[in-house]
């Protein structure tokens, strides 16, 4: 059974926002291991949890592991 990372805080990094298109970008810190779902969200944080007014998006990484340093960008997310 192949094994999926558990991300800690510090393991990506957000490296630009493209808000009138949007998309993003992150650079990834340390390896994320194949078959790993990242969740993202445009929602505000309530101090206890997340609203429900915004998109929300979860990425797979797929067969490969994405190696430390590798650039990722998300673009044209808008699903309206």
């Amino acid at each position: 059974m192949e094994q999926k990372s558990s991300l800690k805080t510090g393991d990506i990094s957000f490296t630009s926002l493209d808000a009138i298109n949007e998309g993003f970008t992150i650079e990834v810190i340390h390896d994320i291991l194949p078959q790993t779902s990242i969740h993202f969200t445009d929602s505000e944080w309530s101090g206890n949890h997340f609203g429900a007014d915004e998109n929300d998006i979860v990425w797979k990484t797929g067969n490969d592991t994405i190696k430390k340093g590798s650039i990722v960008s998300f673009k044209s997310l808008d699903t309206s």
